[in-house]
């Protein structure tokens, strides 16, 4: 190592310790720095401390949230055990739906209340083209009550009730007590059927149900959803049924807001709407209670139509281990079904038949409106119903059938207005129109010429008895078009469902009067049938001109059409292509009649008549012409009587 190297490495270390010596820190400094060294240490202390004291108050709040939960867990338990008793473990559970399903149906059964929730009926849909559905949960409320020896009431809807034995066709609901006695709820579905069985059976609630009061009480609350096109008639045609026992069934009023008290032995309750019904049928009448039926505006609920209530209270003794049996019908109202369903229910519920006429559930008219549609019209229709696919076809050959039927009543009445015409040809209706030119006159030559029919061999009410027969036919059928599931969803030319309107020309705007008449819309085939109607009635007061002098008789023969078109344009498209072929046929008809009548033979009988004349018989019988004269005798001799009193008064 040279003497330069030491000399530079001394010089180092000299000015390094030189740098250490002045850079030192002062008392001051050092002071400052274990005061700073101090306040770290305690923000850490302080810090742990914050934490751990953090930790134990979320302990403390966990233990006394826990302790609140435990209290309040402990009253809920109190209050469950006070208002259920025995039932009280049942008061808790899980909801879940059990779904039983054949060809026809889908049940949903909830487990909370063990009762049936909603339905499908899978074969059909509705106005949307959705599988259509009689009720969903939001739409339907069933339960039982149950009255406790206690003198307190449990709804099933509050508790939950166990599935056992579940299939796709049945299930056991039960509901089970804390000290073992059940109460099962059977519900079976059988295969291509749209009844549902359901058996209540008890084991062991002696020491729950009152021996005083009824065991079951039944409530069941249904919003009657909309399903069809069109939403007028479907409210017109639907109803709450109800059958007491040995008695014809009877329904609350459709067009308004009504109830009935349960007076008697009511074995069976239907909620119906226009093609479908939903039906609970007890081999045990319920003997108490009250029904409801409340109409629902469209601006009220569009998507419901009625809203019907059922509380019914059943003598059922759930203190033996008896099986109490009960039906529900879910399904169409079709009239030939619904005498097999008659059938399929009394077998189960071990009944006779005859006491149930679940065939009531179709409205098809009252009185003899209803005779001719069971009668005559369902028979034919559904004669050739099965044979013919198309119900286009199959309503001409119903139109035909009927016209066939009553044609030799209408051949007398259309000979009869034949007849009328003609005779308004002899030269003595004419010396009688003016032998009484003036108005005042007109029950004078009113009596006259009633006098010279009668020797003419005329009647002029010689169509009465035709038109009679007729009517109610016409009438009948008013009923039957609009309530044929038949016609449900079947189409025919233009008309995509016969059940309903056949609307060619719609409009959204509201028109005053117009939409209120017309519902926005109008119907083809109610057209045609207005149009044809005018020419017969232009026809028929050809064929009659002994009308065209009666006073507003014109005007009316040519406005009923036009009501009547108001009135039928929104009815079904069935019953207006019914009553157009059924014009048609008449006016040929007419035609064809008035062409094979020898006028000139006809006229002469009657000038021989007047020669030697006899009396006319009429639909009536006997001499009915000559009492009708007699009558207007006395009425011309009492109304001169009364004027001649009234003179006398006013000179007095």
């Amino acid at each position: 190592m040279n003497k330069n190297t030491i000399i530079g490495s001394v010089l180092m270390v000299l000015i390094f310790i030189a740098m250490v010596w002045w850079n030192q820190p002062t008392p001051e400094q050092i002071e400052a720095q274990r005061h700073y060294q101090d306040s770290i240490k305690q923000a850490e202390i302080m810090k742990t401390m914050d934490q751990a004291m953090a930790q134990q108050t979320a302990k403390d709040t966990l233990r006394l949230d826990s302790l609140s939960q435990y209290v309040q867990d402990s009253i809920q338990t109190l209050r469950t055990q006070q208002r259920y008793g025995n039932l009280a473990g049942a008061a808790t559970g899980t909801e879940s739906v059990i779904t039983l399903c054949n060809e026809k149906l889908s049940v949903d059964i909830s487990t909370r209340g063990g009762m049936i929730e909603a339905v499908r009926l899978l074969q059909y849909t509705d106005y949307k083209g959705e599988t259509l559905r009689l009720f969903d949960a939001e739409e339907n409320e069933s339960y039982f009550t149950i009255y406790t020896i206690s003198g307190k009431y449990v709804t099933t809807k509050d508790l939950f009730f166990q599935p056992l034995a579940q299939t796709d066709s049945s299930v056991t609901m039960r509901l089970a007590t804390n000290d073992g006695a059940q109460l099962d709820f059977v519900y079976t579905l059988p295969a291509n059927s749209y009844v549902v069985g359901f058996d209540i059976k008890a084991k062991d609630l002696d020491a729950i149900v009152s021996p005083t009061q009824p065991s079951l009480s039944l409530t069941w609350n249904q919003l009657l959803p909309r399903t069809e096109k069109g939403r007028t008639f479907e409210e017109r045609y639907s109803n709450l049924y109800y059958k007491y026992k040995d008695e014809t069934p009877n329904y609350l009023s459709n067009t308004s807001n009504d109830d009935e008290t349960v007076k008697g032995d009511m074995t069976w309750i239907g909620f119906n709407n226009q093609f479908f019904s939903s039906a609970l049928i007890s081999r045990i009448p319920a003997n108490a209670g009250q029904l409801v039926s409340h109409n629902l505006k469209e601006t009220e609920d569009a998507l419901h139509i009625k809203n019907y209530q059922a509380d019914l209270e059943f003598d059922i003794n759930l203190s033996d281990e008896d099986v109490n049996r009960m039906a529900y019908y879910f399904g169409p109202n079709d009239y030939w079904l619904l005498d097999n369903i008659d059938a399929e229910v009394a077998a189960r519920l071990d009944m006779d038949k005859s006491a149930l006429n679940l065939q009531k559930l179709v409205s098809v008219g009252w009185g003899i409106l209803g005779w001719i549609n069971r009668f005559l019209v369902i028979p034919v229709f559904h004669f050739l119903g099965s044979f013919i696919s198309n119900y286009g076809i199959i309503i001409l050959l119903l139109t035909l059938f009927i016209k066939l039927l009553v044609f030799p009543f209408t051949y007398k009445s259309m000979v009869s207005g034949s007849k009328m015409r003609i005779f308004q040809k002899l030269p003595e209706v004419q010396a009688l129109n003016e032998k009484y030119p003036n108005q005042e006159q007109a029950m004078e030559k009113q009596q006259a010429m009633m006098s010279l029919m009668s020797k003419a061999g005329v009647n002029s009410m010689g169509g009465c008895l035709p038109m009679l027969l007729q009517m109610p036919v016409l009438l009948a059928l008013f009923y039957f078009f609009p309530t044929s599931i038949e016609l449900r969803g079947e189409s025919f030319l233009w008309a995509d469902d016969l059940s309903s309107y056949d609307a060619i020309f719609e409009w959204n705007a509201y028109i005053p009067i117009i939409s209120w008449i017309f519902d926005n819309h109008v119907s083809l085939f109610c057209l045609l049938m207005t149009i044809t109607n005018i020419g017969y009635q232009y026809i028929m007061m050809k064929q009659n001109p002994t009308q065209n002098s009666m006073p507003g008789m014109k005007f009316m023969m040519y406005v009923m059409p036009l009501l009547f078109f108001g009135i039928l344009n929104n009815y079904s498209s069935g019953l207006s292509y019914y009553y157009f072929l059924s014009t048609l046929i008449s006016i040929i008809q007419t035609w064809v009649i008035k062409m094979s009548m020898n006028e000139e033979k006809i006229l002469a009988e009657m000038k021989d008549n007047l020669k030697h004349p006899k009396p006319a018989k009429g639909c009536l019988g006997g001499d009915w012409m000559a009492r009708a004269q007699e009558m207007q005798r006395q009425q011309q001799a009492e109304l001169k009587r009364q004027q001649e009193k009234r003179m006398k008064a006013g000179k007095h």
